[in-house]
């Protein structure tokens, strides 16, 4: 109770500058959370058990796809042997298109958390900086080093630097992790695709 305390005074000490650093933090640090809390829902890492679930869904997903564009195929393209370069453009496009749709939820958002991960200690800093001048400024008006003339700058300087990091650090380590997990079910499609078509490609060739 007694750091709460410490933290909440040196909170109501800083000047208006203070008080904007540190609510532009707070609001960042709700949507950074929100962000990380849809991934880590979607990503069904928030319920045990269903992750075996997830990459079925998508896989067949994959496949209803696939089964749709080689109907389309079958009525727009001669379905045959010399046109199997012809089908391949066109069924890679599509799947490739479907592939995007697919993993566009899990990389909405991701570059928000890449950017601020790299900004909130930049905006951290420039507090710091304003809460020394402040404090400078104040003992050159002055002329005295007393606790209560240069708290309220140190107390900028240390709670926006506080706050940046708890911004920055949630946001880079969770940026890097969704991207590891969309690296992961981007293959996993990638892979799915290649599959499809080499079973599609075949029996072209059996047919034919």
């Amino acid at each position: 109770m007694e750091e709460l305390s410490i933290l909440l005074n040196m909170f109501f000490s800083q000047d208006i500058i203070g008080y904007i650093i540190c609510f532009t933090f707070i609001f960042l640090s709700i949507r950074i959370w929100t962000i990380i809390v849809s991934k880590l829902r979607l990503s069904s890492y928030l319920r045990s058990g269903k992750r075996e679930n997830g990459r079925d869904i998508l896989l067949s997903r994959m496949r209803d796809k696939s089964s749709i564009i080689i109907k389309d195929i079958q009525k727009d393209i001669s379905f045959n042997k010399e046109n199997i370069g012809i089908i391949e453009d066109f069924y890679t496009i599509q799947m490739d298109k479907e592939r995007e749709k697919l993993l566009s939820p899990f990389n909405s958002n991701i570059s928000v958390l890449k950017a601020w991960s790299s900004i909130a200690p930049l905006l951290g800093l420039m507090g710091t900086v304003w809460g020394v001048m402040r404090t400078f400024d104040t003992i050159g008006r002055e002329a005295s080093l007393s606790l209560d003339l240069i708290a309220p700058g140190m107390a900028t300087a240390l709670l926006t630097t506080i706050f940046g990091l708890l911004v920055a650090i949630p946001a880079g380590l969770f940026s890097f992790k969704f991207d590891s997990w969309i690296s992961i079910k981007e293959d996993l499609l990638y892979n799915e695709q290649l599959s499809l078509w080499k079973e599609f490609a075949s029996s072209i060739l059996i047919k034919k």
